[in-house]
C-alpha cells in the first residue's frame, strides 16, 4: 500500500436529481428535485459509511450541484463555508476537469468534484472495465492515483476505488 501522500483521489459525483423549473429558468438556475435531495442525503450516508473524508469539495456553480454540495456536507460534517465554487465545472468536459485537478493544491490528497455530464462520464469511463453511457444523478465514482502531486496525475492509470449509484425510486 503507498503512504497518504504518495496517493491523489478524486471523488466525483453528480448532482442529484433536479427538475427543470418554471418557463424562463435557465439551466444553471434548475434545483433540486425531493428525489435528488433524498438521494444526496443518501450518498452522503454511504460516504460516512465508507469512512471517506475528504480534504477539500469543489462544486460546479449550477444550483443544483451547488445544493449536492451542501447536503452531502451537511450529512458529511465536512464545513459547508469550505466548499469551493468554481464555475468552471459548470458542463465541464473531461479535459477541462482533469486541467482541474492538476491545478490542485498538493496539501489536498481527496476531493470530492460535484459537476455534470457529458464530462463527468467521459472521464470515469476512461478507467472504468465497463464503460456506462452515462452517470445518473447521485453517482459517485472514486479514482486513486499513485502520484505525491496533483500535476502528476496526468501520466499515471487511475484505479477505481468506489462507486455508487443510487436506486431508481427513493419515496
Amino acid at each position: 500500500m503507498f503512504g497518504k501522500k504518495e496517493v491523489r483521489t478524486i471523488y466525483l459525483i453528480r448532482h442529484g436529481k433536479a427538475g427543470w423549473g418554471d418557463m424562463g429558468t435557465t439551466d444553471r438556475e434548475r434545483k433540486l428535485e425531493p428525489q435528488g435531495i433524498a438521494e444526496s442525503k443518501l450518498l452522503g450516508q454511504q460516504l460516512m459509511n465508507r469512512g471517506i473524508q475528504v480534504d477539500l469539495m469543489v462544486s460546479s456553480d449550477a444550483v443544483r450541484a451547488w445544493q449536492t454540495a451542501n447536503i452531502l456536507a451537511e450529512t458529511t460534517g465536512y464545513p459547508k463555508d469550505k466548499i469551493k465554487k468554481e464555475p468552471l465545472l459548470y458542463l465541464a468536459d473531461e479535459v477541462r476537469l482533469l486541467d482541474e485537478l492538476l491545478a490542485l493544491p498538493d496539501e489536498v490528497n481527496t476531493v470530492i468534484f460535484v459537476a455534470h455530464n457529458p464530462g463527468l462520464t467521459d472521464f470515469v469511463n476512461q478507467y472504468m472495465e465497463s464503460p456506462v453511457n452515462a452517470l445518473p444523478p447521485s453517482a459517485l465514482v472514486g479514482i486513486r492515483f499513485k502520484a505525491k502531486h496533483w500535476i502528476e496525475i496526468e501520466d499515471c492509470h487511475g484505479q477505481i476505488t468506489e462507486t455508487v449509484f443510487p436506486l431508481k425510486d427513493i419515496n
